[in-house]
């Protein structure tokens, strides 16, 4: 691991501490230091050191997030998701990466909130998610590319129709 990369990792664990994070590396969701000893413990994977540094890191294939990050969930971990935000074959510079999602025990996925449809439980989902990132062009970034966008244009629209569902009921 370069020490770029260990700095970027640094920089975003500082956001969220109390959380695993999940660094997208490539091909591969690395953990390093003290999340990598939970990681390997929880998930039964190996820890293994850098030979440059010492530094311990676990990982897995990102294929494999959806086999690995519900375990995690249920051993009352917070996890937090860091994506590469860009493209690394057209970049020459350290790839931007960014927390894309946080998911906790207290936030189980595809469960339905009484009295909203999917659609109105979605809309809530991609404002949270809009709401948590740190700046404008995360913000635009999360709206381009979030899980749940498609139907609607732009947040001024999402924010008045989630108004009116929660408010006009």
């Amino acid at each position: 691991m370069t020490d770029t990369i260990f700095k970027q990792f640094q920089d975003l664990k500082a956001k969220h501490p109390d959380a695993v994070l999940l660094f997208r590396c490539g091909d591969f969701y690395e953990t390093y230091e003290d999340d990598a000893e939970v990681v390997a413990r929880d998930l039964g994977i190996t820890l293994t050191k850098s030979s440059k540094d010492g530094s311990r890191m676990a990982g897995f294939p990102h294929h494999a997030l959806d086999t690995y990050l519900p375990r995690l969930i249920r051993k009352g971990r917070r996890v937090a998701i860091c994506d590469q935000l860009e493209d690394p074959k057209l970049t020459k510079k350290l790839v931007k990466r960014g927390i894309t999602e946080l998911v906790t025990p207290q936030k189980p996925a595809n469960v339905q909130l009484p009295g909203l449809t999917r659609k109105q439980y979605d809309l809530l989902c991609e404002c949270i998610r809009y709401r948590c990132a740190d700046n404008s062009k995360e913000r635009a970034d999360a709206m381009k590319h979030g899980q749940f966008t498609g139907w609607y244009d732009d947040m001024e629209k999402q924010l008045s129709e989630l108004k009116s569902l929660i408010y006009d009921k």
